[in-house]
């Protein structure tokens, strides 16, 4: 869905992502890192509950098997959050134009938010804070 192509060669890529992920099982068992997995899909819809309440504008895009989602922040002016924001979560967006976004070509902004390990219901819950005193609704 983006004009962006891949012209690497299938084995040119780092195989450290995979081999962390067979640590991961190997270490923790298939029902830990079931419920790992679990854990981290929880905090995302428990997130994006939260966002769509504090921002009913924003328009999320995921997966329900996806531990990740992209973001456009519509009420904000160019979709882009206050630096401080971006810098204090990491958050980086990147303006595409999607390819269904029909005759019109429109660049939107999106932020692409992962829910790793690392990712606590702590943190989401300030994030989630922070964003309601930014975002404009």
């Amino acid at each position: 869905y983006l004009p962006e192509k891949d012209n690497t060669f299938l084995g040119s890529r780092s195989g450290v992502p995979a081999a962390s992920i067979w640590r991961m099982i190997y270490a923790l068992g298939k029902s830990g890192y079931r419920q790992l997995v679990t854990r981290q899909l929880k905090l995302k819809e428990d997130f994006m509950q939260v966002l769509i309440h504090v921002s009913p504008q924003t328009k999320i895009l995921t997966s329900h098997t996806s531990a990740s989602c992209g973001i456009i922040f519509f009420a904000q002016w160019r979709q882009k959050l206050p630096v401080w924001l971006e810098r204090k979560y990491g958050f980086f967006a990147k303006p595409v134009t999607p390819l269904f976004s029909g005759r019109i070509q429109k660049k939107y902004r999106i932020y692409k938010l992962f829910f790793l390990p690392h990712v606590t219901r702590q943190i989401i819950t300030e994030c989630v804070s922070d964003l309601a005193q930014t975002i404009k609704k």
